[in-house]
């Protein structure tokens, strides 16, 4: 009698043991469906295509919520012209022109060179060398920027690397008379 009650409870310790490995494997897959890369094709200048990783982004980590994110990751390299309609957080490296209609931020290993650069808000912790043209600008303490750079709004954070020829523009009647409406509505 006592064997057949130790071997019922050995045999439902194992179902358990057994059952929650199937539940964490169940939590790896679903953390792995959610977070799966989507491929993009970005045009490269010698007209051919090539596949990049786009990952989703924190959303602590960038200032307009309204658009979809992308990364670039370390060890990623583009050559060619990157147009975009949200934000793009760079890790890897990018050599050519880069235009976003959201938020552009060059992280601490990323690197940034670039005849024009076009960007609602542009955040550099990396390295950025080119022309840039963004309604907000921001350098962080380890960032490095070189080149011109036409912005309204402009912060650098102490220790930053910043050799520039600045224009710093007010906003347009227009601009101020659009998020006048907005902030109404």
């Amino acid at each position: 009698m006592l064997f057949s009650s130790k071997k019922k409870r050995l045999a439902e310790e194992q179902r358990r043991k057994e059952e929650e490995i199937a539940r964490q494997k169940r939590a790896e897959e679903e953390k792995k469906k959610n977070s799966t890369p989507k491929e993009s094709l970005v045009s490269k200048s010698d007209k051919k295509k090539e596949k990049v990783k786009i990952l989703p982004v924190k959303k602590d980590s960038v200032r307009n919520e309204n658009l979809g994110n992308a990364i670039i990751n370390k060890g990623t390299f583009i050559d060619g012209e990157v147009e975009i309609e949200e934000n793009l957080e760079i890790f890897g490296k990018i050599k050519g022109k880069v235009k976003v209609k959201g938020d552009l931020i060059v992280n601490t290993d990323g690197v940034l060179e670039s005849s024009k650069i076009d960007a609602d808000y542009l955040k550099v912790m990396g390295k950025v060398k080119g022309n840039a043209k963004a309604e907000r600008f921001f350098l962080g303490s380890k960032g490095s920027y070189e080149g011109e750079l036409k912005c309204e709004n402009l912060v650098v954070e102490e220790g930053g690397f910043f050799s520039v020829k600045v224009n710093i523009e007010e906003k347009s009647e227009e601009k101020k008379k659009e998020e006048k409406n907005k902030s109404v509505k």
